[in-house]
């Protein structure tokens, strides 16, 4: 078997095609031919180690002189010989192959493919011919060609193609190599497990094709060309899908399936590449809690995959929370004090709602009964505040005895009583049906109280026949927020089915109270650690600036009344790839590419490169294993200040890489998600005084989570417009539908519309110019924080990923390990930590089995 390209004269090696090459699974081209030397080189033409792919360079006196009358071609294809020796001739020359191939322990050389099949995905520079050589070496395969493909979104997918043996096989542990010849056919899967024992998982193709035969060109070589898409049942998710296993893997792979929308999950599936973020982890624990399985989001953060998560999860809970009924005073928490600092009048009119379309007709004293059960539950929906001469205090107050319904035939006509928990209306008869909505939803939004109670309502709004009926659920923002309307929603669903079916009514064992939260997190704010992060947030606040307002007075007019929303959107196909795709690029959150979108508009509308804003998150930290917020019912949020600061080259444009990786970082300098900010502005008197003076940020934005249709719709009116507006510029994102939706909420008194409609749609032009750059092959790359026990530069570690090399994960040297570099370097010529160890075989050893199992 000879190999040899024209340029070095037809042969430069040749393998003897005797008995020894049944030995082979793929057969070697041999070794070099005499007066020739073949070398195998990595892209700095350093010698690459046995076993390790390189291009593979060709010197000696069969070497041509170059190309014909083209000077340019010769100089980049025969370079000057850096192994030149006496022997070789001073000066000589090698001849660069654009061939990939690697030295076999015995000697002989392995051709791999072509260097031009080498491409560039999210990061990582892969040879698809090491990718070709390892399936090749399976048993089932006969054929093998792997390709990059672009699909309709630009993005490549790894597309293996295969021409499977006549005799089908499987693995068996009973087999030597791991498999047996007389067994049923390979599925994709074992073919995918096959790789991921000896390839990165970057490596791994998207997509298995099996083919009969590959297409061939009229001269009898491949025709790439020719070879067929995969369609969507070989796509990355299904082709890479491994089913879960065991009963703990499958319950927590429904679990995600539920909460993320998705079918098959597989036990290698990673959550957040799937679309996962903070907010649905909470939904992971709380869903696999009512199922019986005990995680937490901390696990979840840590343990990406079913199977990692699996091998973590408890069947019986670590929390030890109260599961009788809660009652009593309590301490206010950071947010608490946030909005009792903010607004000292109509403090009643602070509300959430949402507003839900009943696809069957609902008994109302069922529904009444199930409320009732819902405030027994869940403690925070029974909060009672009342003024004292500091602030204000709150307390837990017992259920009310006798929870009433009221009925309306005219809703003009509707009193609402203290006790009045659900009001039914009729408006089967009205002739302006969404005229008398509004006035229902003001109505509701209007009637709370926050001393007196309640601080809850709800409508049952009858539409009539021809429509669906309405169910208008009201709540006041001290007692509710994002995460826990998607514990009430499904738990008020949960109860009054049962109670329809004659069943006791019974929901999944509480977490953590409200009353047990308020508690650690004043003991908290007193403690050494929480004080180390006060220069940071100092530092923070310090770099606020005013933004820039069209008219009118800040301070004075900037009123819920005057308040206007811009709304911007991605089309589904962007918000998937946003979801999906993004993570994996640059080891992403979906809060990483939304404020690095947010910088860049910003940046081009003040012509600043630094924007300090206020970060909404939901605030339930993993700060303690000793208790679980996961369904627990309340106001959670935790608001803190970020920097956001680009680059010149970045906020023009020109870097949108290196922009995501600086915003990222930023973002990942926050201490503890940002929940130390409230606590040392508001529950630690010293610490107070010095932030409380800093110039506040003007700008917030809140990414929601993912939600499904008419899931948080409302009717609005959830604030007294006498209140002034929290911010300048308030930006609200969610996903509803697989679809990406922000909200820009501004005050009329300052803004001129279209001032915030040129700065909304800039954030999606951003945001769409990030979306592309990340699916474009040469995108990628990983930032300090990805290594969180090295200490290491961006600008050292692009240099050190930059060389090609690809790694899982980099750490810091051990103690012996640095004392033995260092003697390594300062006495290169001691052989001391060089170790080799000799065996003596009994009988014949099969190399490439051997070679295998290694």
């Amino acid at each position: 078997n000879a190999y040899g390209p024209t340029e070095a004269t037809v042969c430069a090696t040749i393998m003897p095609c005797d008995a020894t090459i049944a030995d082979y699974t793929m057969l070697p081209i041999g070794k070099a031919m005499a007066n020739t030397q073949v070398y195998i080189l990595d892209e700095s033409l350093q010698l690459a180690p046995v076993g390790v792919p390189g291009e593979l360079y060709i010197g000696g006196v069969g070497v041509a002189r170059g190309y014909r009358n083209r000077a340019g071609l010769t100089a980049e294809k025969f370079i000057p010989n850096p192994f030149a020796t006496a022997e070789s001739g001073v000066g000589s020359r090698l001849y660069k192959t654009g061939d990939l191939a690697r030295y076999l322990p015995d000697g002989n050389i392995e051709f791999l493919g072509r260097i031009d099949h080498q491409v560039k995905l999210r990061g990582f520079r892969i040879e698809l011919g090491e990718i070709e050589a390892v399936l090749s070496r399976h048993p089932a395969i006969q054929e093998v060609t792997v390709m990059a493909r672009a699909e309709t979104n630009g993005q490549q997918r790894l597309v293996a193609y295969v021409v499977e043996n006549a005799t089908e096989v499987r693995p068996t542990p009973d087999a030597l190599n791991g498999y047996s010849e007389n067994s049923p056919a390979v599925g994709t899967a074992l073919w995918r497990t096959f790789l991921q024992e000896q390839l990165p998982e970057y490596m791994i193709p998207s997509a298995f094709v099996v083919l009969e035969q590959f297409p061939l060109t009229p001269n009898g070589k491949l025709d790439r060309k020719a070879l067929p898409a995969p369609d969507s049942l070989h796509l990355a998710r299904s082709s890479e899908f491994t089913p879960p296993q065991g009963e703990t893997e499958k319950i927590l792979a429904r679990v995600w399936e539920e909460v993320l929308g998705l079918e098959r999950i597989g036990r290698y599936d990673n959550f957040f590449e799937l679309g996962g973020d903070s907010i649905i982890s909470l939904q992971v624990v709380s869903r696999a809690q009512a199922k019986g399985i005990y995680l937490t989001p901390r696990q979840l953060f840590q343990e990406q995959t079913i199977a990692a998560l699996a091998q973590v999860a408890q069947q019986e809970s670590l929390v030890q929370a109260e599961q009788g009924l809660v009652t009593g005073a309590l301490s206010l928490t950071p947010i608490q004090h946030w909005f009792f600092e903010r607004y000292q009048q109509n403090l009643h009119h602070f509300n959430q709602s949402v507003l839900l379309p009943l696809e069957r007709e609902i008994e109302p004293e069922l529904l009444l009964e199930a409320i009732g059960f819902l405030m027994t539950h869940h403690d925070g929906l029974r909060l009672r505040f009342t003024p004292s001469e500091a602030s204000w205090q709150q307390q837990i107050s017992d259920p009310l005895p006798d929870l009433t319904l009221s009925y309306f035939t005219d809703h003009r006509q509707a009193t609402l009583r203290p006790a009045d928990m659900l009001s039914v209306f009729n408006l089967a008869m009205v002739a302006e049906p969404q005229r008398a909505l509004d006035a229902i939803n003001q109505q509701l939004q209007s009637s709370l109280h926050i001393s007196h109670g309640p601080l809850m309502r709800l409508a049952l709004i009858q539409m009539g026949p021809e429509q669906d009926d309405l169910l208008l659920w009201v709540i006041h923002h001290l007692a509710v927020d994002l995460v826990s309307w998607r514990l009430l929603i499904p738990d008020l669903w949960t109860v009054y089915e049962q109670l329809e079916q004659g069943q006791t009514a019974q929901l999944a064992a509480k977490s953590s109270s409200m009353k047990a939260w308020a508690s650690w997190l004043n003991d908290y704010a007193h403690q050494e650690t929480l004080q180390s992060e006060l220069a940071h947030w100092q530092q923070v606040s310090e770099r606020a600036k005013p933004l820039p307002i069209d008219k009118g007075d800040r301070q004075a007019q900037n009123t819920v009344a005057s308040a206007a929303t811009v709304e911007v959107s991605l089309t589904e196909a962007e918000t998937r790839a946003l979801l999906q795709d993004l993570p994996a690029v640059y080891h992403t959150q979906i809060n990483d590419i939304l404020l690095t979108a947010l910088a860049l508009a910003f940046a081009k509308w003040t012509g600043d490169q630094r924007l300090v804003l206020d970060l909404e998150g939901h605030g339930r930290e993993s700060l303690t294993d000793t208790l679980d917020l996961s369904r627990t019912v309340g106001w959670f949020t935790a608001i803190y200040p970020v920097c956001l600061e680009l680059s010149d080259a970045a906020r023009r444009g020109q870097d949108l890489g290196e922009a995501i990786k600086a915003i990222k970082e930023q973002l990942r300098q926050t201490p503890n998600k940002g929940i130390g900010y409230g606590l040392l502005r508001y529950l630690h008197e010293r610490s107070a005084a010095q932030l409380s003076h800093l110039p506040q940020a003007e700008v917030s934005f809140n990414y929601g989570g993912q939600f499904k249709a008419g899931q948080m719709q409302s009717l609005g009116g959830q604030l007294g417009e006498e209140l002034l507006l929290d911010h300048l510029i308030a930006i609200n994102g969610m996903v509803v539908e697989q679809q990406l939706s922000l909200h820009w909420s501004y005050s009329q008194n300052l803004y001129h519309p279209e001032t915030i409609e040129e700065l909304a749609n800039g954030f999606i032009a951003a945001l769409r110019a990030l979306i592309h750059n990340c699916l474009s092959p040469e995108a990628g790359g990983y930032t300090p924080s990805d290594f969180p026990l090295l200490a290491i530069e961006q600008v050292q570690l692009d240099t050190l990923l930059g060389r090609g090399a690809n790694v899982a994960q980099m750490y810091p040297l051990s103690p012996m390990q640095g004392g033995m570099l260092f003697h390594t370097v300062y006495t290169p010529n001691d052989g001391t930590y060089f170790e080799q160890i000799s065996f003596q075989m009994v009988g014949a050893l099969d190399v490439a089995r051997f070679q295998q199992a290694w």
